[in-house]
């Protein structure tokens, strides 16, 4: 499983440096968290009277060094996901079972 740390700032206390990379944004907070903790990024800046997306998922390279900077006013959420291709395996699996068990069905109904 991934694990990855994810600092959400409100706008007001954000400083961009050049180091910041943009990446995406999204309507709300659980959108913003579950794409940042796919795609590795770990920092989401949150608007609050912003007509549009609320929620800019960003990667710093320098956030752990500068935690210190949004320590009171930050909040830092965990998550954890499965890798793809695990779910795949698993959704192939049942795929295939299902396959077999809808043509033993109608086998086992003509042996009676």
């Amino acid at each position: 499983m991934a694990n990855n740390a994810i600092t959400l700032v409100p706008v007001k206390e954000f400083k961009w440096t050049a180091e910041i990379q943009y990446k995406e944004s999204l309507a709300s907070r659980e959108d913003a968290i579950r794409y940042a903790g796919l795609h590795g990024w770990n920092l989401i800046v949150k608007y609050d009277r912003r007509t549009g997306p609320q929620f800019d998922v960003m990667n710093d390279p320098n956030l752990a060094g500068m935690s210190e900077a949004y320590a009171d006013t930050s909040e830092t959420v965990s998550v954890e996901f499965e890798p793809k291709r695990a779910g795949l395996g698993k959704r192939m699996a049942r795929g295939m079972f299902g396959l077999f068990s809808r043509r033993l069905a109608p086998a086992a109904s003509t042996a009676h």
